[in-house]
């Protein structure tokens, strides 16, 4: 019987961050394998070579597809250099599988340990691609502050979004020759197709795998994706909803312009707290498609301008802003030539009178009104689900006080993050008196 054919993926090999080598390899290889193909390659000895993928110094005996290398990624490989980057503790979590989510997340950690290796891992993260012009699941990657390459190892691993999008929160050492850049800079790509190496993507932290079940604010439906508004009680709305409500804003031209944040949006829930929470990166809003899109951006463009006290040109198919002086009423557009009153936007003439009365600001719209309504609102809340299935299910490990998940088995507990030893039912250290009298005990 013919054995089946392997499949093999090409990945790009930067050897020394100068010359990048095409290499087609089989998953099932180890990274010793791999050394040896690129040693073979370059005439050097395997044995000093070092591999570095995403953040991490890759071991002789993992094997690549454990590594989580898709088709086409580029790896880095390096000969000789520094390698006094600190190990990290525990086992190497690949960084396309290190979760950054901010509430409460710890419970999943010891969730995602135990997960059935036959179901297919839900998308971490997600980003905004300009290739598919669509919210994509994306991937982490990361890179020297100082020489912008990929052969950097980090001390530790970035544990919210705050650590991947602001600056200089995780260190590092980077292994490029000549470089001694100890600071780490995380990018995102898109996670659909085989990216090149400056490709970039725009990284989407509101937007989540719905991992908890969480009904959606305002239709009820379970989505597998949504998306958590950055109120008090992190309200959840799947996509589609997303894309009503800020249709629906956008019609109506409520969006808020914010001097942060731009021309952005709350959350719909009725509370103060939902009010005041708005949505800071703007990409979010890419669920509109690309022609509303467009639209979001005039109108933002247009509540700037006449935030700054300025006016919009109203000759036909114009709508130009403009800034005229203070005081000044008559106003002509650099680009129509039309001369208007600021005032009531009529063509200015000698001996004007303004009728303001007839001035429609191009701010003033209809007052209809997105509402959900309270029950959903309250059935909604991703952080209210967290702190319940985190009270039911887990509990605080006494070495670390990380919150672990137990599912099944024993009662014997060991930490995945400090390997610390100790009883489910007492939360002490593991003792002969807890084997004997309760091992297998349900509470």
């Amino acid at each position: 019987m013919a054995s089946a054919r392997i499949r093999k993926l090409t990945i790009f090999v930067r050897f020394n961050s100068s010359t990048n080598i095409p290499v087609q390899i089989e998953p099932q290889w180890n990274v010793l394998k791999l050394k040896e193909e690129i040693g073979q390659r370059q005439g050097v000895d395997p044995k000093d070579i070092r591999i570095v993928f995403a953040g991490r110094e890759l071991k002789d005996d993992l094997r690549l597809k454990d590594a989580d290398i898709p088709n086409q990624s580029v790896i880095h490989a390096v000969r000789g250099g520094r390698w006094s980057a600190r190990q990290t503790r525990g086992a190497a979590t690949p960084l396309s599988k290190v979760c950054l989510d901010t509430v409460g997340e710890e419970m999943e950690e010891g969730a995602a340990e135990n997960a059935s290796a036959n179901q297919p891992r839900r998308a971490s993260y997600f980003v905004y691609c300009k290739t598919c012009k669509d919210i994509t699941p994306g991937k982490l990657r990361v890179c020297c502050s100082r020489c912008r390459e990929g052969a950097m190892v980090l001390y530790q691993d970035p544990n919210s979004w705050d650590d991947v999008l602001k600056p200089a929160r995780i260190r590092g050492s980077c292994k490029s020759p000549r470089c001694e850049g100890d600071t780490a800079v995380f990018y995102f790509k898109c996670a659909q197709h085989p990216t090149d190496e400056g490709d970039r993507c725009v990284a989407l932290p509101l937007v989540r795998p719905n991992t908890r079940d969480v009904p959606c604010l305002a239709c009820t439906d379970t989505k597998e994706t949504i998306l958590v508004f950055p109120c008090q009680d992190k309200h959840a709305i799947c996509l589609d909803c997303f894309e009503v409500y800020c249709t629906t804003k956008l019609n109506d031209r409520q969006f808020v312009q914010h001097e942060s944040y731009g021309y952005t949006l709350p959350c719909p829930g009725s509370s103060d707290n939902c009010t005041n929470s708005l949505i800071a990166e703007a990409h979010h809003f890419r669920v509109l498609g690309e022609d509303q899109y467009n639209r979001y951006q005039t109108f933002g463009t247009e509540e700037y301008v006449l935030n700054m006290g300025g006016v919009l040109c109203p000759g036909r198919g114009c709508g130009n802003g403009l800034l005229p002086e203070r005081g000044m009423r008559s106003v002509r557009c650099n680009v129509c030539s039309l001369n208007f009153c600021k005032e009531c936007k009529e063509p200015f003439q000698q001996g004007h009178s303004c009728r303001q009365n007839q001035s429609a600001s191009a701010s003033t719209a209809s007052q209809s009104r997105y509402q959900v309504n309270a029950e959903n609102a309250r059935r909604a809340r991703w952080e209210a689900e967290a702190q319940q299935v985190i009270q039911r299910i887990s509990k605080k490990c006494p070495g670390c006080q990380t919150n672990t998940e137990k599912n099944e088995g024993c009662n014997h507990m060991t930490c995945t993050r400090c390997r610390f030893e100790w009883c489910w039912i007492c939360r002490i250290r593991w003792n002969p008196d807890c084997q004997g009298s309760h091992w297998f005990q349900q509470r």
